[in-house]
């Protein structure tokens, strides 16, 4: 009724359907970590760049806060895609407020790149502020209030931050 095992070992078979089904397993495994590690540098990437476009729009909100002169937005209120406005150049010193020479500066959107444009009186500096933006917007909320909005497109998803300005001063 009951069969004795054998001494000699495995049968052909039961070894080759042993190595079939452990090599199914491993498949499966390795092919968990590699997803897995897919989404984790998907994840790093993605908070990398929200950071990135976190940090730009603190300096956006900072030179913004301290200009005196933002250029008219449309008559919606809002501009769409560039940013300009007048500040006191801050590398000059304070020595005398009305005599400090001031610097336009003006952030635009050119596919999909942020730019940061500054002109002052003898020369205009072009860098790259962000990448991947997907669209940018001023509103005016009062005279002296401003929304500014950025989109980012990670991945064909879009995050958007919202941050409110008050400017100090201004005409």
């Amino acid at each position: 009724m009951f069969r004795r095992f054998r001494k000699r070992g495995a049968t052909l078979i039961e070894v080759m359907v042993s190595l079939f089904v452990v090599s199914c397993l491993l498949t499966v495994f390795a092919d968990l970590i590699s997803r897995y590690y897919m989404v984790v540098q998907y994840q790093e990437r993605k908070d990398r760049n929200i950071a990135s476009m976190k940090m730009v729009m603190d300096m956006m909100a900072g030179e913004l806060e301290e200009s005196l002169k933002v250029y008219d937005p449309d008559s919606d209120g809002s501009m769409k895609g560039e940013i300009s406005f007048w500040r006191y150049d801050p590398d000059l010193p304070d020595s005398k407020l009305g005599s400090r020479e001031g610097v336009m500066i003006r952030y635009y959107l050119d596919s999909g790149i942020l730019y940061r444009e500054v002109k002052k009186s003898s020369s205009t500096t072009v860098t790259q502020a962000s990448h991947d933006v997907a669209g940018f917007s001023i509103e005016r909320q009062h005279q002296l209030s401003y929304t500014l909005k950025m989109s980012l497109n990670e991945s064909n998803r879009i995050y958007t931050l919202s941050r409110d300005v008050c400017l100090k001063s201004g005409f």
